[in-house]
């Protein structure tokens, strides 16, 4: 049985295995906001690089994981999909997951493939 998680779920849950196993994490704000001068119809910005992953992790030895989160059943967007493949070229760990399980498996596969390599 799945268990439908938020995408806010998913990321606190990943966070706290990342830092119980010694990561030190940096969540990123790539988000978008109405916004109006004084005056004016708000209109919705974006502040951020579009497909930028929600969570950095390092861990000392220059381990640096790029996390791109979702709701459970969502997927990332193709910018999300193009920045992961662009970050796993950079000699770092790039995933997305949907669960704190999805996440866990992706990672310790990703680190044998890095430590092999």
């Amino acid at each position: 049985m799945i268990i439908k998680q938020t995408e806010n779920e998913v990321k606190a849950a990943i966070r706290k295995y990342l830092e119980a196993h010694g990561y030190t994490v940096y969540r990123i704000n790539n988000a978008g906001m109405n916004v109006a001068q004084k005056g004016e119809r708000p209109r919705f910005a974006f502040h951020g690089t579009p497909g930028f992953s929600d969570m950095v992790a390092f861990k000392a030895g220059c381990l640096v994981v790029f996390v791109e989160i979702k709701a459970t059943g969502k997927k990332p967007s193709e910018a999300q999909n193009s920045f992961l493949n662009l970050a796993s070229t950079c000699n770092s760990i790039a995933v997305w997951a949907d669960s704190l399980d999805m996440f866990v498996d992706k990672l310790h596969k990703e680190i044998l493939i890095f430590e092999i390599e």
